[in-house]
Parts: C-alpha cells; sequence; structure tokens
C-alpha cells in the first residue's frame, strides 16, 4: 500500500496530465516528488479543463509526494496515471467540502489500485475494502472536511499598512498566489504575482478570506487604547482637525487659504498638491474664534494613501467639489472612504464664479446619487461657494463651526504626549525629521518617544513656523528632530518612561508585525518575488527600478503609480526604495543590477552624475507626479509591440463614458474590423494619439465577451487609463 504524504491537508487536489509534468527521483528512490516548474493543463475534480496556468518555483511547496518505504512490492514504473495540485479550500462550505473530499477520496482509490493491479494492467479498478486502508486515506484528506489551525486562525487581526505585491500577501493570510489573482480578476483587475497592489485592495482581498485588518502597527493599538483612556479624563477643550480633501484641480487649497484668512488670496497656487499640508489656523466668523487644524490633502489618485490618513485623523472633512464638473469617479471614491470612517463632513461646491447652470440643480445630483445613504443625505451640508469672490464662505464656516461644537472634543495637559505621524523625511543636514500633531498630552525635549519599531529621544521641537521650542501642548502640529530612522507615515508616536520601556514597545511591536513587514523602514530594501515562467521564457521584460523620494507618502504614492503602469511585456521590479537624495551609492547599485533610477522631489549629488554619466546609468528626476506616470507609461511603451498600419484589425468610436465602483468603461461601436481580447489600442482624441495601452476587459452588457465585430456595441476598458471621452477614436492592433 502507498502512504500518500500531503504537504497540506487544507487543500483540494486537483488531477493533472502527467505527461506536461517532468518527475525528479532523490538518490534513495524512496520519494517521487513533482517537479511544478513546466506548464500544466489545470483540471477540476469533474475532470474538466479550467485553464492553462504556469506555475513558479513557490508552488513546490502544494505538491505531493508518494512514499514508497511501505510498499512491498518492487514497483519501478510511474505509479500513477494521473498527479495532483492544489487549490485553498478553506473558505467553501462544508457541503462542497464534503462532495469534493468524495472526489478526491476516489481519485486516490483508483491510482492505488491500479498500482496494485500493476501486473496485470487490465484489471479493473476495484476501491479496496481495507478499514485501515480507508483510515489512512481519510486521514489524508482530512483537511477536506475538518476545518484546520488555519482556518480557525483566519480571524486573527493583520497588519496591511502599505502598499503590498501579490506574492507578499499571500504569505501573509496563507493563501496561494493564484487565489489572490483570480479573486482580483473576478472584480475586473488583472495583476502579476510581483504586482503591487494598494492598501484598499489588499485589505478588501483579506477581508473577504476571514481576516481582521489594521493598518497601524503593535505599539499603535496600544497608543490609541491610551488614548481613549486618557479623553475619559480630559477636561481642555481640543482643537479640531479638519482635513481638506477633493479630486484634483476642484480648489482644495484656494479653498484651504480662504478659509484661514477669511479673505481672498491675492493668486491661486499654481503647482499641484502632493504631501499633507497643516495649518494652525484660527477660524473668524462675526464674533466668534475658532482654533483649528487644517489639513490640506492631495487630490492626484497616486496620493491616496495621503488623503486615507487625513480622513482617519479627521474631526471634520470638508470635500471640494468643482461646480463644473459635478461628482466625480474620484469624489465618488472619497465619499465611500469618509462613509466607511463615519466623520462628519461639509460639501464645498466651489468655482461657483464660473458656473452656468442651476447651483440648486448641482446640489440635488450630488445628494442625490446613490453614493450616499438615504439616511444621510438631509444631513450633509451643501455650500456652494467661491475662493474668488468670498461667496458664501461665511455660509461655510458657520456650518463648519457648528458641527465641530456638537463634538465637544477634549483632551488633557498633564500627560505623556501622544499624536499621529503626517510626513515623515531625511533632511541631509540634520537628518529624519516628523512633522506631527500632538493629540494629547505635552512633549518636551529629552522625551524618549516610540513610533512602529524606531523609538529615540527627542533632540528638538521646531513649531509650524519653524521656531525652536521647549515644549509643545496638544493641538499643535509642529517638528520633532531626534529619532534615527525616518518613521511611517501615518503611525502614531508616544512618549515613554525610558529607553527600556522603548525596547519593549519595539520587540512587541516587531512580533505583532511578524517577518514580512520586518523591513518596513524607508531605508530597507524592497525585493521582488520570484519571476513567472512567463518571464523565464523571455517573454517578457524586466525592468529593475531604484527609488529614492523625499518622504515615505512620496514613496507609496509612486508605488501606487508604478502598479498602475500597463505590464503586458514588463515586469516592474523594486531593487530598493529610500528617503534622501540620489547618491553614488544608489549609482553603483544600478550598474550592478542594472537598473533605472527613479528620483522624486529628491536631488542628486554631483559626484552620483559624474558616475552615471560615466556608466551610462539612466536617471529620471520628477518634480511632478504626473510627468512621472506619462514618462514611465512610456518608457514601458517601447517594450509593447510596434504598431504598424499593416497591424490594424479595427476601429470603434467612444459614444459614452461610464464611471463605475470598478473603474471607468467607454461604450463604443464598433466602426470597421473587430475589437479582439489582448487587442493593443491606440486612442486618439482630435486627430492626436494620446494613449496607447492593451484592452483590459470587454462586456457586452453585463456579459464579458472576447470580440466584438463591425456595428457591434461593446463596454471597454484599458489597462492604465481611464480618461475616456465622447468622440474618442479607436484603432485596434494585434497584440502580443
Amino acid at each position: 500500500m502507498i502512504n500518500i504524504k500531503f504537504t497540506q491537508q487544507n487543500v483540494l487536489y486537483h488531477v493533472f496530465n502527467i505527461d506536461m509534468l517532468s518527475l525528479s527521483v532523490n538518490n534513495n528512490l524512496s520519494d517521487l516528488i513533482l517537479d511544478l516548474k513546466n506548464p500544466q493543463i489545470i483540471y477540476d475534480s469533474y475532470e474538466n479543463i479550467i485553464h492553462e496556468q504556469k506555475l513558479s518555483t513557490s508552488s513546490l511547496t502544494h505538491s505531493i509526494q508518494s512514499d514508497y518505504n511501505d510498499i512491498s512490492t518492487t514497483v519501478k514504473q510511474k505509479p500513477f496515471n494521473h498527479v495532483v495540485a492544489t487549490e485553498s479550500l478553506l473558505y467553501n462550505s462544508q457541503e462542497t467540502r464534503q462532495k469534493k473530499r468524495g472526489n478526491i477520496k476516489n481519485d486516490i482509490y483508483r491510482s492505488i489500485s491500479s498500482i496494485e493491479n500493476v501486473s496485470n494492467p487490465s484489471a479493473t479498478l476495484i476501491e479496496p475494502t481495507n478499514v485501515h486502508h480507508d483510515k489512512v486515506i481519510d486521514e489524508k484528506i482530512i483537511g477536506l472536511s475538518n476545518p484546520t489551525d488555519a482556518q480557525n486562525n483566519s480571524s486573527s487581526t493583520i497588519i496591511i499598512n502599505h502598499p503590498i505585491t501579490v506574492s507578499e500577501l499571500s504569505q501573509l493570510i496563507a493563501l496561494h498566489e493564484s487565489e489572490i489573482i483570480k479573486f482580483l480578476f473576478l472584480k475586473g483587475i488583472n495583476v502579476t504575482i510581483n504586482q503591487i497592489i494598494s492598501v484598499d485592495i489588499a485589505t478588501s482581498i483579506a477581508v473577504n478570506y476571514g481576516f481582521s485588518v489594521t493598518n497601524n502597527d503593535y505599539a499603535t493599538h496600544e497608543v490609541m487604547s491610551n488614548l481613549k483612556s486618557v479623553v475619559i479624563g480630559a477636561t481642555e477643550p481640543r482643537v479640531p482637525i479638519l482635513t481638506i480633501v477633493g479630486d484634483i484641480n476642484h480648489g482644495k487649497t484656494f479653498l484651504a487659504e480662504i478659509i484661514q484668512n477669511n479673505q481672498v488670496p491675492n493668486k491661486q497656487t499654481s503647482s499641484i498638491t502632493q504631501k499633507i499640508k497643516a495649518y494652525e489656523t484660527h477660524l473668524h466668523l462675526d464674533n466668534i474664534t475658532q482654533k483649528a487644524i487644517i489639513l490640506d490633502t492631495p487630490g492626484h489618485g497616486a496620493f491616496i494613501a495621503m488623503r486615507s490618513l487625513g480622513l482617519k485623523i479627521a474631526n471634520l472633512v470638508i470635500l471640494a467639489i468643482d461646480a463644473n464638473i459635478g461628482l466625480s469617479f474620484q469624489g465618488i471614491q472619497i465619499i465611500k472612504d469618509i462613509i466607511n470612517k463615519q466623520v462628519p463632513i461639509v460639501i464645498a461646491l466651489t468655482k461657483i464664479d464660473t458656473v452656468t447652470t442651476d447651483i440648486d440643480i448641482l446640489k440635488q445630483n450630488i445628494i442625490n446619487h446613490d453614493v450616499i445613504p438615504q439616511d444621510l443625505k438631509n444631513d450633509i451640508p451643501i455650500v456652494p461657494v467661491s475662493s474668488v469672490t468670498g461667496k458664501n464662505i461665511n455660509v461655510l464656516l458657520s456650518n463648519i463651526i457648528t458641527l465641530v461644537k456638537k463634538q465637544e472634543l477634549k483632551a488633557t495637559l498633564n500627560h505623556k504626549a501622544s499624536g499621529v505621524i503626517y510626513n515623515a523625511y531625511l533632511d541631509k543636514n540634520t537628518g529624519p525629521i516628523l512633522n506631527v500633531i500632538i493629540q494629547n498630552g505635552t512633549l518636551h525635549i529629552g522625551d524618549i518617544i516610540v513610533s512602529g519599531s524606531i523609538y529615540g529621544k527627542v533632540r528638538a521641537i521646531k513649531s509650524h513656523r519653524h521656531n525652536k521650542l521647549q515644549f509643545a501642548s496638544v493641538s499643535s502640529i509642529v517638528d520633532i528632530l531626534g529619532l534615527p530612522k525616518v518613521p511611517v507615515n501615518g503611525y502614531i508616536f508616544t512618549v515613554v518612561d525610558n529607553v527600556k520601556e522603548a525596547k519593549k514597545i519595539v520587540k512587541q511591536s516587531q512580533t505583532y508585525q511578524g517577518t514580512l513587514f520586518s523591513q518596513q523602514q524607508t531605508s530597507s530594501e524592497i525585493s521582488a518575488s520570484a519571476l513567472s515562467s512567463l518571464q523565464e521564457n523571455n517573454r517578457v521584460k524586466k525592468v529593475r527600478i531604484i527609488v529614492k523620494a523625499d518622504t515615505q507618502g512620496s514613496i507609496n504614492a509612486l508605488f501606487s503609480s508604478l502598479s498602475n503602469i500597463p505590464r503586458s511585456k514588463v515586469e516592474l521590479s523594486i531593487t530598493s526604495a529610500e528617503i534622501g537624495i540620489i547618491t553614488e551609492t544608489d549609482i553603483r547599485l544600478a550598474a550592478i543590477t542594472k537598473s533605472l533610477v527613479i528620483g522624486f522631489n529628491t536631488e542628486i549629488t554631483s559626484n552620483a552624475e559624474v558616475i552615471a554619466k560615466n556608466g551610462k546609468i539612466d536617471i529620471r528626476n520628477y518634480k511632478i507626479i504626473s510627468d512621472l506616470i506619462y514618462d514611465m507609461e512610456c518608457y514601458t511603451n517601447q517594450f509593447l509591440k510596434t504598431v504598424h498600419t499593416k497591424d490594424c484589425i479595427g476601429m470603434a468610436t467612444v459614444c459614452s463614458v461610464f464611471r463605475l465602483s470598478t473603474g471607468v468603461v467607454a461604450g463604443c461601436i464598433v466602426n470597421s474590423g473587430k475589437i479582439s481580447k489582448d487587442s493593443l489600442l491606440e486612442i486618439s482624441r482630435d486627430k492626436s494619439i494620446i494613449y496607447k495601452g492593451l484592452l483590459k476587459s470587454m462586456k457586452h452588457m453585463k456579459d464579458n465577451i472576447f470580440e466584438a465585430k463591425q456595428d457591434d456595441e461593446c463596454g471597454i476598458s484599458v489597462v492604465g487609463f481611464d480618461d475616456w471621452h465622447v468622440n474618442d477614436k479607436i484603432k485596434v492592433y494585434v497584440g502580443q
């Protein structure tokens, strides 16, 4: 009898065609181990082909072994007509598990019978009746009937507080990469094993599979508990935090300026906001003066992590919506985030001095949108304002002050300080600098502070106006100097009694966080996981990137942007990502690893420039995130098949644009030829080509389709592109 050893008991073992596999035998010939490096055809339990898949070497952990130690006969040939692979069953229903268990059991019976009757190949495969034999098989597939330890632990809390690769998420939640890729594919999101996904997407996957997710580390949980206990006995009024959010170019920064000064600014800032800007200010309304902290957040989609942080610490959110545009796709996502975080909201309908449409109609269109729950439709103030003329600014201030006073925010002065880090960066002269908001207590020079897995002594405190301070009280915006490393944006900091206590908290934080995030700090190297077999076959160009940026928030934004760039022919791999200027060390690393160096809001040393020039190292430094995205898209597009007129297989016109929760879809009619799956699309507007990219998905009504012919109507989405306009022209080329 064969003792079949399943390496994981919580999985379903699919049937494979053995001819598609190569088998390797160890030295003593006692074990037969599957080599899963080669392509395989996957079958389900009913022998139906699902799809072709190429498995990386990481799948070796999911193979089976056939142990010959207990076999009395000397079988020297392949023991199975079929072999098996895996799929997670942790979250199937009990009925499904039992059904699949029965199918697998029958497969095993057949395999064993074929071996025991090897001397008579024509013998009928009869199910063994040996009780011990049956018990052994039951034990081997017990994972299909009984919950495993992994399943029982699936409700435990995990940490996801920065963008993460599919491979890393797989390790974190003990779920095979293919399951994550399939989960996202069913939601219309195509990813690869090495692709970086956002915190929000990673969180939704983990929650779907039964995990409780926190975006903070162990120390943060401890501090938040302390904050709550402090607030119970607090008596001092606390200054509210007002976070201004909105889509890009919807007037957020202009609105922040006029709210602070209650007067029209001399001119509008031309640059876009690319980091959280914090201000201590006073709101003046008639005889009322209300001190407040205002956070102006970036509107570009790449900075979603900064926006999320601003919402997380806000006591009131001001959502800016351009009256000329209305509620954009980005605005819808922001409202969803605000409602999920249960933060009071005021909507400022901006730029009304340039609008010709009836304002009341605009307000009704917003309030009646499905994104706003029915029970909140009458509770959200919408104030039309103009930052140019100052119209209705007093009305906006009145709504803000009223909602703030209702909350009766309290804090305490006589307590060890704690608060949140909204920005952190490395200064080449002074070292790590933390921009923080003190939410409780009083901070003094010499205090020992802890944030995540970093601790240090406060060497200097500076006000938001850069004045040196000996201490800073609750509701202050200050800069802290003294930590040995740059902590993570969004982390809580807290003052502790001594270094011993700080080390204890750091140790607990590292244990809680696990080995996956042991390299969390910004000086860590971020290594890509193994490439898929597609890349091994040289069908994918691997582009290694070294990232240097001014802050951790900028690095997160870069990751988010790079993950959305089309990758049909390009595998982006992060060699390292650090805060600081580009140095000769970075250039030497780029030379060794053949990496592209990308800088964002940073500088290059003169020595680095000389070495890079001599070594012909490609350095690209950017100040604006949109410039970086455009340049990198052009860079990766060079690896797409060159478009020639003879390759054109169809043409289409955009008739309508749909902004859905899953993305932007262009409703098209095919003018000639056809649109096929995996096509390369060339999008033109006003006779100018504005984008080239791969077809991401294509639907007719709600059904996925693989081809649309002349005169057919369909909805399409393109990888890395959502700026569709009606009458955009599409040329369709053969993809590769």
